[in-house]
This record gives C-alpha cells, sequence and structure tokens, in this order.
C-alpha cells in the first residue's frame, strides 16, 4: 500500500527532528534520516531539496507549542492556589517534555543559526502567556505578572532539561513525573506566598 505524500512529509521531518536534536544538525545525516523515517534518501530529497530546506521546514513544523486551554482551564478552581499552582506545573511540565526535541534544537542550532532564532521559543511565551491570564483571572501578582510567568515558565523548563540533559531521559512517564512533582514541591509553595 502507497504511503500518502502528507503523511510521508510529516514522517521524515519528525524523524529529523529527532535525529538533530540528539545529534545536533551538523552530525544528523539525511541517511540516518531517511532510515528512521523507514523511506529511502531518494524519497526524503523527493520532498526537501536538501537537508537546509529539511532543517527550515522541520524548524517551522514544530516551532510553536500547541495546548489545549480549555481541558486545563476545566482542571482549574481559580480559588484554591495551590491546588491550580500543582496542576499548571504538572501540565506545563508534559508539555515542554512533549516539545523536547525542538526545545534542543532551539538551543543547540539558535546560536549559529538565524532562522531558527526568528522561530525559537527558549521560554515558551505560549505557556507564559498561558500563565500570565491565570494570574489577571484569579487577581494575583498585579505588578510584576510578566516576571512571574517567565520565572514559572523557566523554571519548569530547566527542570525538563536537567532530567533529559543528566540523566538522559527523553520520554515522559509517570515516575518522571512523580519526582518532579516531589522536586518542585518547595517552589511551588514559595511561589504560592510570594504571589
Amino acid at each position: 500500500m502507497k504511503r500518502d505524500p502528507s503523511e510521508t512529509r510529516a514522517t521524515i521531518l519528525g524523524s529529523a527532528l529527532k535525529e538533530i536534536s540528539r545529534k545536533g544538525y551538523p552530525d544528523a545525516t539525511i541517511r540516518q534520516i531517511a532510515q528512521n523515517a523507514k523511506v529511502t534518501a531518494l524519497t526524503v530529497f523527493r520532498h526537501f531539496s536538501d537537508k537546509e530546506h529539511l532543517f527550515s521546514a522541520m524548524v517551522v513544523e514544530f516551532s510553536r507549542i500547541r495546548i489545549n486551554e480549555d481541558e486545563i482551564a476545566s482542571r482549574l478552581s481559580y480559588t484554591d492556589v495551590q491546588s491550580d499552582l500543582d496542576t499548571l506545573s504538572r501540565e506545563y511540565f508534559r508539555i515542554i517534555f512533549a516539545n523536547l526535541d525542538i526545545l534542543r534544537v532551539f538551543i543547540n542550532e539558535g546560536y549559529n543559526n538565524p532562522m531558527v532564532q526568528k522561530h525559537a521559543w527558549y521560554i515558551s511565551p505560549v505557556l507564559q502567556q498561558h500563565f500570565k491570564t491565570y494570574l489577571e483571572r484569579t487577581g494575583l501578582g498585579k505588578n510584576n505578572r510578566d516576571e512571574i510567568a517567565e520565572m514559572f515558565i523557566a523554571h519548569i523548563t530547566r527542570r525538563v532539561l536537567e532530567y533529559n540533559t543528566h540523566d538522559s531521559i527523553w520520554d515522559y512517564t509517570d515516575e518522571v513525573a512523580e519526582d518532579f512533582n516531589h522536586k518542585v514541591k518547595s517552589q511551588l509553595l514559595w511561589l504560592e506566598q510570594t504571589l
């Protein structure tokens, strides 16, 4: 059965993201990207003229975090700050972990690549805005919502990168989530008192 061209393209982009995230752009090869995508190198070149075009398309494809704001909002009380911070930190941790590959590409390739710099979210503005909206809705942190939101997301992002960098963990699991929840408790208590 012949594969749909858009499905093949998406598979190649996903393979490129994993390969470049783990090895870096200079060391990632079209041959390995094709092998991981279960296609030939010729198929990759049918979709992308060269490695640079593939890289550019990959960055554009994966550069924006998507969140289900309604689903998250349904789990928040907007009155029990401690519970809400716990819920938000867990959800943001899961979202950042799900986007770990592109985050690593942005960190590793952004310094030398202007195209990556254009799209990079070192600390996600989507999550920052979501948390800032929570603060506004609850009336918390009136004088410094931007800074609080940036700090909160940066802290969670750093935790994700610690698991990945120090422990070589690439996949989100219940065990990783529980370990994160245990480690972040004191920071959440401090943040709640600050608000």
